[in-house]
């Protein structure tokens, strides 16, 4: 999978490590990831993990969800 956002981490727990795609270091650049719901940031996350250089999932998806206003009309 592809790091477009370069927000890829890894963690060591117990002797093995882990890869998680931190979302913290995408709010520098997107500030309004900080104001989403749990669900959108859940969905975020899975994005990230999931993108594949626009094939099912680009970085358009990803700065879409990033940019998500509630309040904003269909």
């Amino acid at each position: 999978m592809s790091d477009v956002f370069n927000v890829k981490n890894t963690i060591l727990v117990d002797g093995k490590e882990h890869a998680y795609y931190s979302l913290p270091k995408l709010a520098e650049t997107y500030a309004n990831i900080n104001t989403l719901p749990f669900c959108m940031k859940v969905v975020l996350e899975n994005l990230l993990r999931n993108e594949d250089d626009g094939q099912s999932v680009g970085k358009n998806h990803i700065e879409a969800v990033a940019n998500w206003d509630a309040g904003a009309e269909a």
